[in-house]
């Protein structure tokens, strides 16, 4: 398939899928679902060590949120990684998360940033009913921005004096050099929520490749492709998964 030629995505959650190979046909299924960036590198680690004590070749593949973390898991705890993760594929990473907080805080991803902020206290929500005893009633209701969030309700319960600290500590870039798994990194110059500069200045290690189209959005990536759906992302990262 061409290049894809374009349209803002988006997805309502963070997805990570695991890729099975068996009998030379793929198989495709959900691993880890998440709202923020509570769970780590670790707690994906621990579900691929699930998942991979039934099958002896798997590929991962991360959505936004999901992407970074895959590579996080990949560049600070690769060696805990099972071996039967054979490649990777990031769609979409937020590697730098504190300058994907300050895209959001741009007049023109006010929609987005309140998506993002209905579904965050929505998920609070359904929490907090559930422990009461670990989150706080109402702590949702004051931030208004992702930023704020990450401040007030990321930070505090994941373990972080502040959300600049969580960025810090939970952005991919920096740990990319580490990589060793073969892995490929897509996104694109126009996604409205990512920069492009913060995507494409860290260093790679050799086992890295980083794709960044012209067009293609966040999560978007709309073109012609063989699978139905027009979401040509799906039908490169199963090519590289495949080692075409």
């Amino acid at each position: 398939a061409g290049a894809p030629d374009g349209a803002a995505g988006g997805a309502e959650a963070v997805l990570c899928f695991v890729v099975e190979l068996v009998d030379d046909e793929l198989s495709v299924g959900p691993i880890h679902r998440l709202l923020s960036g509570l769970p780590q590198d670790l707690d994906l680690v621990a579900a691929l060590e699930r998942v991979t004590a039934f099958t002896a070749r798997v590929g991962l593949v991360g959505f936004s949120l999901g992407a970074n973390l895959a590579l996080l898991a990949l560049g600070r705890s690769g060696a805990r990684v099972p071996a039967a993760v054979r490649r990777v594929v990031a769609v979409s990473p937020p590697l730098d998360l504190a300058a994907c907080a300050d895209r959001l805080e741009r007049w023109s991803n006010h929609f987005y940033q309140r998506y993002f902020m209905r579904n965050l206290r929505e998920a609070y929500r359904y929490r907090q009913r559930l422990r009461p005893d670990l989150y706080e009633a109402g702590r949702e209701a004051a931030p208004r921005t992702i930023r704020e969030w990450d401040e007030v309700i990321t930070a505090p319960y994941g373990g972080y004096p502040s959300a600049d600290e969580y960025y810090a500590r939970s952005s991919a870039g920096p740990h990319l050099v580490k990589v060793e798994r073969p892995t490929l990194v897509l996104a694109a110059h126009d996604d409205p929520l990512i920069p492009g500069d913060s995507v494409a200045r860290w260093p790679l290690s050799p086992t890295v490749e980083r794709e960044m189209t012209r067009t293609g959005g966040h999560v978007g990536f709309v073109a012609d492709t063989v699978a139905p759906g027009r979401f040509w992302a799906a039908e490169r990262a199963l090519a590289f998964l495949a080692g075409v």
